[in-house]
């Protein structure tokens, strides 16, 4: 369920939703996010120059649009998937900005595609803020290994 989740929400019109994928520590979310990209690049919504920024919420001195930057995110130059890790260690100033960068990545107007994932090493929603919640409508539990059902463990 929660892989046809991030499909579909890839593909919305016009340009995606974005996706908060939570659960365990362990349990594949930064791997269902890179299968997700392979998947936006085989459907033709990435273009094969298009790459993933990969950003871990720990202790962050630095603002969140500095870091984008140094990733390599050049607002109006880029096109791929940026993933947020962690995002129940941010402070507030760092959530306030996230919360900016994802208005405006879904007013984007620019050609280039841009989607947002976010995880979250935990089983609830209770440690973001609701603005947050919001504006992360897709929400995808990720099951630990032992939650998961005899064919999926085998497959």
């Amino acid at each position: 369920y929660c892989i046809e989740q991030m499909k579909a929400a890839v593909i919305y019109p016009p340009s995606g939703l974005h996706i908060l994928l939570y659960g365990r520590k362990g349990s594949g979310k930064r791997y269902l996010c890179h299968l997700l990209y392979e998947y936006l690049v085989n459907k033709n919504l990435f273009d094969k120059n298009s790459k993933i920024i990969q950003i871990r919420v720990k202790n962050l001195s630095k603002s969140f649009y500095d870091i984008l930057e140094e990733e390599g995110f050049k607002k109006n130059c880029f096109s791929g998937l940026v993933f947020v890790q962690d995002i129940e260690n941010m402070d507030p100033i760092c959530s306030e900005q996230f919360l900016d960068f994802l208005n405006e990545v879904s007013r984007n107007k620019s050609d280039l595609p841009i989607r947002v994932i976010a995880s979250m090493n935990v089983d609830t929603l209770d440690s973001i803020s609701d603005a947050l919640k919001y504006s992360l409508p897709i929400k995808c539990h990720v099951p630990s290994y032992l939650e998961r059902n005899k064919e999926e463990k085998e497959d």
